[in-house]
């Protein structure tokens, strides 16, 4: 099972709680799925419809898995600068 969703943001809690629960998910592009909406001849768009058109999305493509990005340590370690 992959979870999809599009790419335009907001969906960054719900991504780390799926990726922590081991459910694989794909962050797809919103342009690439609408698009592919367009191809289907889909001209409304609702939550139900939208969920259908990136299930089939999804089947039909072969997504990347989203995984969180490595933490960034704020640390600068033991850097010294030399006195002109």
């Amino acid at each position: 099972m992959v979870a999809i969703v599009e790419s335009t943001g907001g969906y960054e809690l719900l991504l780390r709680i799926l990726y922590k629960k081991a459910i694989a998910v794909a962050r797809v592009d919103a342009l690439r799925a609408r698009r592919f909406a367009q191809s289907e001849g889909l001209r409304c768009k609702t939550d139900p419809i939208d969920a259908g058109m990136l299930t089939r999305f999804g089947r039909g493509k072969n997504s990347d898995l989203w995984q969180p990005r490595p933490a960034v340590s704020n640390t600068c370690g033991n850097w010294s600068h030399a006195a002109a």
